[in-house]
């Protein structure tokens, strides 16, 4: 199990978000690739390139990506010996968008994805010798929208689902998802599993240990949800585990500050315990002018464990660069304080300078790492864990071409440094092209 300083801001390169001809309301999923309105293209009789569009009465479109990644990993404990990972990664993807109607499209991605180089072993979520990605049926109206099929998920700012940013292969779940807008009300469906991500060609399989169902409602600055999730194959005990969820965000104005706040109250039972979590995640956002911004977030995530209760929160899908390029853990029995400015400095490069500081919110509790297990074996003793710091890079050289630059440093409190836990940091340069 990889435990390390993950910090990665990651190209995506899934679904494009498609929008409507007419001005319509924005609707509420983020988009999951390049935005490219191929359907407009087509009512506006724009030529596209003979290889983009190989049949030319036909509204169909092909594309793809190509990432190259280096990445050097500090660990935070030896693993058989070895202090460090070293990775040269590759990842190629190939899609085709069909637009059935002006309302439905067929949008198929394939993925290659492999380790040119490494120190370690290979890890499912770096390789995926040959895979249907996504295959997603789309049906769409200035009122909505439908989207249903294998697809990759990130809403709710990544805080419950993310496509696990960082890492070779992004995460992606059979699902179906509709949101329908009316007098200015937004109401979403969801239900899905995720899929466990096999190396092999054509192995990757739906996980149906896992399900969950969700209903949510946006009105104006205010937004609150339901989630249902359980869990045949629960990581501890036996019998099925299950957790309802309440969500509840809102943002405003405070004089020169944005607040957006978001509430999340869990109950429900897991290895014959009731569990009762909760979490608080915020941010204060000021622009400063000249294309820079600060953002001070906090998020606290509740933990404990006793006979006959678990407080611990579990952020199921977050998986990822939530708050901090650094991953290192999720949100479960943490508090993170992370300030942070971003910068525009124009020619296409945008700097981010960051700093993170964890303590555990229960000190009967562990800490977790993305994969929600524990982060390492130290005995914790004390609430605070340490600090991290990061620079993230972003050079968008043309429309297609990317490369990021990515630096992380996390240094851990003294008692867990006593008992063998190192200082650890991470090296990241990633090259992309959209076609």
């Amino acid at each position: 199990m990889k435990q390390s300083v993950s910090g990665c801001l990651v190209v995506v390169v899934g679904l494009c978000s498609m929008m409507p001809v007419a001005a319509s309301p924005s609707l509420l999923w983020e988009n999951l690739r390049f935005d490219e309105d191929y359907r407009q293209h087509f009512q506006q009789g724009i030529e596209l390139p003979v290889w983009k569009q190989p049949l030319q009465s036909v509204p169909l479109v092909i594309g793809g990506n190509a990432r190259l990644q280096y990445e050097y990993t500090e660990l935070f404990e030896p693993e058989d010996g070895v202090r460090h990972e070293e990775k040269l990664l590759q990842r190629y993807t190939a899609h085709l968008d069909w637009y059935a109607s002006e309302r439905s499209r067929l949008f198929l991605q394939l993925i290659y994805a492999d380790e040119l180089d490494a120190n370690v072993r290979p890890s499912p979520v770096d390789e995926s010798n040959l895979q249907l990605h996504q295959g997603i049926y789309q049906y769409l109206t200035d009122a909505l929208e439908i989207r249903l099929g294998k697809q990759e998920i990130i809403f709710g700012g990544k805080r419950l689902f993310s496509a696990r940013d960082g890492t070779n292969v992004r995460r992606t779940h059979m699902a179906f998802r509709g949101q329908y807008l009316s007098a200015g009300h937004r109401y979403r469906l969801m239900a899905g599993s995720p899929i466990d991500n096999r190396r092999g060609s054509w192995e990757s399989e739906v996980n149906h240990d896992e399900r969950y169902y969700h209903l949510g409602w946006q009105y104006q600055d205010l937004e609150g949800g339901y989630y249902f999730y359980e869990n045949d194959d629960p990581f501890v005990g036996e019998g099925t585990a299950y957790r309802h969820m309440l969500t509840l965000a809102h943002e405003q104005q405070l004089v020169q500050w944005q607040l957006n706040t978001h509430v999340f109250l869990q109950w429900g039972r897991d290895a014959e315990k009731d569990i009762q979590a909760w979490r608080y995640s915020g941010e204060l956002v000021r622009d400063l002018g000249n294309d820079a911004e600060l953002v001070l977030a906090l998020d606290v995530a509740s933990g404990g464990i006793s006979d006959d209760k678990i407080k611990t929160f579990d952020s199921m899908y977050m998986r990822g660069s939530f708050l901090s390029e650094l991953s290192s853990f999720t949100a479960s029995n943490l508090i993170t304080l992370n300030p942070h400015l971003q910068f525009d400095l124009g020619g296409g490069l945008e700097v981010k300078l960051e700093s993170s500081l964890y303590w555990r919110y229960s000190e009967d509790d562990t800490l977790y790492n993305p994969g929600r297990r524990q982060a390492f074996s130290a005995d914790l003793e004390d609430a605070f864990v340490g600090v991290a710091f990061a620079v993230a890079s972003e050079w968008e050289l043309s429309e297609r071409f990317e490369i990021e630059l990515n630096f992380g440093r996390l240094f851990f409190a003294d008692d867990l440094v006593e008992q063998g836990v190192d200082h650890s940091g991470e090296i990241e340069i990633l090259l992309d092209y959209a076609f």
